[in-house]
């Protein structure tokens, strides 16, 4: 059992009888390491940033407990909680790999060292077209590249204009993390990425959904006559964020046009023909032919 044991050693070879050892009796005090209880020490820690862990010796009998930090050349702190546990603090100043050791009586416990990977968030890269602009109804990606290619260790959300989450589905690759998704309504996304429950770069990123077939046209009142200004209008109210391009020619050549605002993402197209034919308006939204134009 745990605690201190009475060891009382005599010797018999006297010619008086027995004779006392010198010291006994001795004081034996018996532990047990398995009775140490460490709180979870995280496998990826950030850079710079505190990591923190809790002993409780509580059940482990009397000793002396010995943490290090790559062999004591990182610094840590320990804090008395009382009742024989104790707060351990370590900042990792480098990204090099950090072993920790933790010893009761001169016994290395079971499972230590561990190792914990240093990693910071400038380091993980995000890149597609997933996180700038995405067309309603269509799949859109983005990937996730981190130091370590713990890819289990990223977490993505997508929340909707209305703040309902997504699903976006994951795989890896040889570029990273892919996350595709597909937006189901105009408005703006906001897609969380972290890593290690550390927002990446950017995050929260907001993602411009738009769409083509919202821009509605409306063609000119009546027939245009040459070298009399024709216009027409677009209206964009309901299609998203994003930029129009206009465009006017006939047999492969563009006709100058003007483009005036009238509010509310509506603007006035105005052009004169210069000759009898047929006329053609080009109308791009993101660079998507708005349809039928």
């Amino acid at each position: 059992s745990l605690g201190t044991h009475r060891v009382d050693i005599r010797s018999n070879k006297s010619c008086s009888g027995r004779m006392d050892i010198n010291g006994s009796p001795f004081a034996l005090k018996a532990y047990d390491t398995d009775r140490l209880i460490v709180s979870d020490i995280p496998r990826l820690v950030t850079h710079n940033q505190p990591v923190e862990f809790t002993i409780d010796a509580s059940k482990a009998g009397e000793g002396q407990l010995e943490v290090a930090i790559n062999d004591g050349l990182v610094p840590n702190q320990v804090k008395a909680l009382g009742n024989s546990k104790f707060l351990f603090t370590f900042i990792p100043k480098t990204t090099d790999p950090h072993f920790v050791s933790i010893k009761f009586n001169g016994q290395l416990l079971p499972d230590f060292p561990k190792e914990c990977q240093i990693f910071s968030t400038e380091d993980i890269t995000t890149r597609g077209p997933g996180l700038s602009q995405a067309l309603l109804g269509a799949q859109t990606w983005f990937t996730v590249e981190t130091p370590h290619g713990e890819s289990n260790d990223v977490k993505v959300t997508v929340l909707t204009p209305n703040n309902e989450e997504l699903n976006p589905t994951t795989r890896v690759t040889a570029d990273g993390l892919r996350v595709d998704w597909m937006p189901s309504e105009v408005g703006t996304y906001t897609v969380h990425v972290t890593f290690a429950g550390n927002a990446v770069p950017g995050s929260p990123f907001r993602v411009k959904c738009y769409d083509p077939k919202n821009v509605l046209i409306t063609p000119p009142t009546s027939d245009s006559a040459v070298r009399k200004p024709t216009r027409f209008l677009v209206d964009a109210s309901h299609a998203g964020e994003g930029n129009l391009e206009i465009s006017v020619n006939h047999s492969g050549r563009n006709i100058p046009n003007q483009v005036n605002p009238i509010g509310n993402s509506r603007f006035e197209v105005h052009f004169t023909p210069q000759e009898a034919v047929v006329h053609y308006c080009n109308v791009l939204f993101n660079s998507e032919p708005v349809p039928g134009k």
